[in-house]
Formats: structure tokens, C-alpha cells, sequence
């Protein structure tokens, strides 16, 4: 099987999927930063960690 890439596409698709990520960061920061308004920076990185590796082990049973 021979598949073809246009190296336009693939950049295209590639650079919305990394703005989608960075969008996804930021509303969950942003939602974050809500329910813990005097939560410092570090301490909302840490909940979004926590959260992430909760989610993980939970759809893939990570540890």
C-alpha cells in the first residue's frame, strides 16, 4: 500500500492539532484557577497533574 502525503496538509492538520491542545490547556487552567481562586501557579499545575494522571488511569488503567 502506497499512500501519499501532501506536506501541506500533514503541517496544516498537525498545526491545529497543536493550537487544540494548547486551547484544551488553557481551559482547563482557566477552570482550575475558578474552583481554587487562592490556589499559587504551582499549586494549579500540581491539581492539573493530578487530574491527568486520575484520567489516564482511568481510561487506559495507568498507574
Amino acid at each position: 500500500m502506497n499512500v501519499e502525503l501532501d506536506e501541506n496538509v500533514v503541517h496544516s492538520r498537525l498545526a491545529r492539532c497543536f493550537e487544540l491542545h494548547e486551547v484544551g490547556r488553557e481551559l482547563a487552567l482557566t477552570g482550575l484557577r475558578m474552583r481554587f481562586p487562592k490556589a499559587t501557579e504551582e499549586e494549579i499545575w500540581q491539581k492539573l497533574r493530578e487530574q491527568v494522571s486520575l484520567r489516564r488511569r482511568g481510561k487506559w488503567g495507568i498507574e
